[in-house]
């Protein structure tokens, strides 16, 4: 009786558990759910791709972005039959593919401006250290999400009442600066700042706040290409403490017209629905080192799911779409962040060192985060009629994860990877006496003679004694008591058939992990083999056919469908897009590899 809407279409419909693909991460088993191929067919391997005939210095191909897909998407079957599609936070969608429907946002496909949002914090903080200890992740091309800056003498527009002298920051953010005063009103005689007074201008402040508010949304102009966008700012101070420590969050708005297709759509959802935050935190995951990051994580959570729930209301009243595809990721942000799944989840090992009041509070959250997805779904069903098909499926599930496994410290140690270090000590890899080097999710790149220039799979007698050597020191990898991370692994040249991956998108060798176990390109100093991860989940690189855990669920309701119907044997995730065809009665013009459901009465 918790989830009444979720429990309303499953006796409505038929529901069971749908298979992901390897390597079970996000743009693979979308392009898997929207076209109904295996990754050999619809050329999307991982997010991150590297072809042959190309540096590994750069990303060849982005796997979120629709032009990595070599076949169309049940969008283009729609359009094709007339309807009017719509498509909302959808990865894989953009730059757009339709001509007569709509596209917001859709996440990570270099398409706009996305505005993600940013942390500032003081540069004396302890954090700050270890950036200088380990390697950012290789090739990741991420953006810099917290920042660190200096105390400044600034002149600040209007004199502060304070018990202890104000300190001054200035930073800057998608190209506009910002000022900052942080300042202790209490009159406690504890040195300690309590609040923080925000300008853009230095003449005038905008905004006063403690620890824990939120700012209204402030409108700004940025500059993107000699353009002026238009947007939206929140101000938040997660953490406020003693006379040097802050941490302050700055959350843009998700839309504006380089994110909407058509342009023009931005203004009138901002209007009528408010700025967007699409999801929480970001990737890599940033509130995950303070207390008060967790505050600051469900508070914005919420923000996305109110968001959300009230587009789905304008998409089908006002846009009039035919057909919405609709995605929200903050189930997977909750699920891989650190403050929830390891205490619930037996498999990970901070569940028995959990009190149980924690793990009660942490399913509380859990819980009521799906019941924000319930919300979302009875609005659906508000919305809809008895000829209305509703599918609902998600793209992966998450697992415990226990031990980070530091591949290129295995290979550093071997001689194969070799490394430059800055004056700052950041570590970066020697290319030319590089020759072996791990690259997200699960690719294993080789080159006796080095692997600067053009990369390409070897084929010589060299090559091949030096992958076997790699394989071998795979297979011994283990922990100090004995477990073994490598789950199974194939060379470039068997991938289709091991893994159902094209061969010319994958590594020279392709390895996936043992269950608890997760791969990173991180180098660090110590090059120790094994760490302790700050998240609590994940999929990535994990086997979907021994890992349960990372099955999803899948829900079908709509004319014809059986009623009340499970669907006993877990099926691929490729068999989902033909089911949903053959329920719209819709033909499918190309061969795919999957097979619709026998659900039908």
């Amino acid at each position: 009786g918790e989830l009444p809407n979720i429990k309303k279409l499953m006796s409505q419909g038929s529901y069971g558990y749908s298979v992901p693909v390897f390597p079970n991460h996000t743009p693979v088993n979308f392009a898997a759910l929207l076209t109904g191929t295996l990754p050999k067919t619809n050329g999307v391997s991982d997010g991150p791709m590297h072809t042959p005939g190309q540096p590994l210095s750069h990303v060849s191909i982005g796997g979120f972005t629709s032009g990595a897909r070599r076949v169309p998407t049940i969008w283009t079957y729609l359009e094709d039959q007339g309807q009017k599609v719509g498509i909302l936070s959808t990865p894989g969608s953009t730059p757009p593919e339709i001509d007569q429907g709509f596209v917001i946002r859709g996440r990570w496909g270099n398409w706009g401006l996305d505005t993600y949002s940013v942390i500032f914090q003081s540069e004396d903080s302890k954090n700050k250290k270890t950036l200088k200890t380990q390697s950012p992740q290789i090739l990741s091309q991420l953006p810099q999400l917290t920042e660190y800056v200096e105390y400044t003498d600034l002149k600040w527009p209007i004199e502060k009442r304070s018990e202890f002298a104000p300190k001054y920051t200035h930073f800057k953010a998608w190209g506009k600066d910002f000022y900052a005063c942080f300042f202790d009103n209490n009159f406690d005689s504890v040195n300690s700042y309590t609040h923080v007074s925000l300008s853009f201008d230095l003449k005038t402040e905008f905004v006063t706040l403690a620890q824990g508010d939120w700012s209204d949304w402030k409108p700004i102009t940025l500059d993107f290409n000699e353009v002026k966008i238009s947007s939206h700012v929140k101000f938040h101070p997660i953490k406020i403490e003693g006379e040097s420590f802050f941490r302050l969050r700055l959350l843009f708005d998700s839309l504006n017209q380089t994110q909407t297709f058509p342009q023009t759509l931005a203004s009138n959802l901002v209007d009528q629905l408010g700025p967007m935050v699409d999801f929480v935190d970001h990737y890599p995951p940033q509130l995950i080192e303070y207390r008060e990051d967790k505050k600051t994580f469900i508070e914005e959570q919420n923000m996305s799911f109110d968001w959300h729930t009230q587009a789905i209301s304008y998409m089908i009243k006002e846009l009039k779409a035919d057909v919405i595809i609709h995605n929200i990721y903050n189930p997977n942000q909750m699920l891989t962040s650190k403050w929830w799944l390891g205490k619930v989840d037996p498999e990970s090992h901070h569940f028995k060192k959990t009190p149980e009041n924690e793990k009660s509070d942490s399913w509380a959250d859990i819980k009521k985060m799906y019941q924000q997805i319930d919300a979302m779904i009875g609005e659906i069903i508000d919305h809809s009629g008895p000829e209305t098909t509703i599918v609902i499926s998600s793209d992966h599930g998450v697992s415990a994860i226990n031990s980070l496994v530091h591949l290129n410290n295995l290979f550093a140690q071997k001689g194969w990877l070799k490394v430059k270090e800055n004056p700052d000590g950041i570590i970066a890899v020697d290319w030319e006496k590089t020759t072996v080097l791990f690259l997200k999710m699960d690719g294993i790149y080789i080159n006796p003679e080095g692997l600067a220039g053009n990369w390409k799979q070897g084929h010589s007698p060299q090559y091949k004694k030096l992958r076997d050597e790699v394989i071998d020191e795979l297979k011994k990898l283990k922990t100090s008591d004995n477990k073994y991370p490598l789950n199974k692994i194939a060379k470039w040249e068997d991938v289709e058939n091991v893994f159902d991956l094209p061969q010319d998108r994958v590594g020279d060798l392709i390895v996936a992990n043992t269950l608890g176990f997760g791969w990173t390109e991180e180098i660090t100093k110590d090059r120790h083999l094994f760490s302790n991860p700050k998240v609590s989940g994940y999929k990535q690189a994990l086997l979907p056919t021994t890992s349960n855990s990372t099955w999803t669920p899948f829900i079908i309701s709509g004319p014809g469908i059986k009623k009340n119907y499970f669907i006993k044997t877990p099926f691929s995730q490729i068999d989902q897009m033909p089911t949903v065809m053959k329920t719209l009665g819709y033909p499918l013009k190309n061969k795919i590899d999957g097979k619709a459901l026998e659900i039908f009465e």
